[in-house]
């Protein structure tokens, strides 16, 4: 079945759910035609098409077009646009989620939902449960057997209420997220760079997307690859997957097309190493420590 390329075209798919990308909701209705989110939006918009944006950031024609396609209001779905800039992943790297909103959209019935809030470069913990980020294998409105399955498995295992570490380990893995949290807030909320970290802003930034490369440039730059991670921290934190090519100058765009929040985790843990001062050296990333 494919959908007309009319301006009365109408997708057969729930609207968005909570907080829910409408890149995340073009990705459902393209697979639910099984054809392209790109293909999909093309056909939405016709010979429009070069004016309408993106479904992150559409113009004001192509959210009209997009909410009679959902059967909503348009200005229902200005709360699910993403703004242009650095804070955001790109699109292809939006594959973090919570276990627990998954299971709460399995409950009640709504389609999975990549939210915007795991979209940012720094978030690594769901801000409505409080649970550490995971890595999808899926793209945004891909492979819904793959997904209900994994949401199938953590309920029976009673998983999504467990899955912080307990102990030293997991007050770990809260540091981590609680430094990602405040990096977020420094670089994009206009909170004070903090007196106390001992690198500043610019040559921080340089630490962190040096810190992606397989084989780091700089005398003081250390790679992820070096990280050593405790066996109850290994669903969490991953070193070796994702790393950027040596020979590439390092760019934030690096960083946000880093999808595995796991990955990004790894980062800001060792530069967390770097930044604050007196951490007890069971925080030290490195084994064995750097004298």
């Amino acid at each position: 079945m494919k959908p007309s390329v009319a301006t009365g075209t109408r997708w057969f798919v729930p609207g968005p759910g909570p907080d829910e990308t409408l890149w995340s909701v073009v990705g459902r209705a393209a697979a639910f035609y099984d054809t392209h989110a790109n293909a999909l939006w093309a056909g939405l918009h016709g010979e429009e098409l070069d004016t309408s944006g993106t479904p992150d950031h559409p113009s004001a024609a192509a959210l009209q077009r997009v909410g009679r396609a959902l059967g909503v209001s348009a200005a229902s779905l200005r709360d699910h646009l993403l703004d242009t800039g650095p804070r955001w992943l790109n699109r292809e790297a939006r594959r973090a989620f919570c276990p627990a909103c998954w299971m709460e959209d399995h409950a009640a019935g709504r389609p999975f939902g990549y939210r915007r809030t795991w979209a940012r470069v720094f978030a690594t913990r769901c801000t409505m449960h409080n649970q550490p980020l995971q890595y999808a294998h899926a793209l945004e409105g891909a492979d819904t057997d793959w997904v209900t399955a994994l949401v199938l498995s953590h309920q029976s295992e009673g998983r999504a209420a467990t899955r912080r570490p307990s102990g030293s380990d997991g007050e770990l893995l809260d540091w981590i997220d609680g430094l990602a949290r405040a990096l977020d807030d420094v670089y994009f909320n206009a909170s004070p760079w903090p007196s106390i970290w001992l690198l500043d802003r610019f040559t921080a930034e340089q630490r962190l997307l040096e810190s992606c490369r397989g084989q780091p440039v700089g005398s003081d730059a250390l790679s992820i690859d070096r990280v050593m991670v405790p066996p109850t921290l290994r669903r969490f934190v991953h070193t070796r997957c994702a790393l950027v090519a040596a020979m590439k100058t390092p760019r934030w765009d690096d960083l946000q097309s880093l999808a595995d929040p796991g990955a990004r985790r790894a980062a800001i843990w060792l530069l967390g190493w770097q930044l604050l001062p007196d951490l007890p050296e069971r925080y030290c990333p490195l084994w064995p420590p750097d004298p």
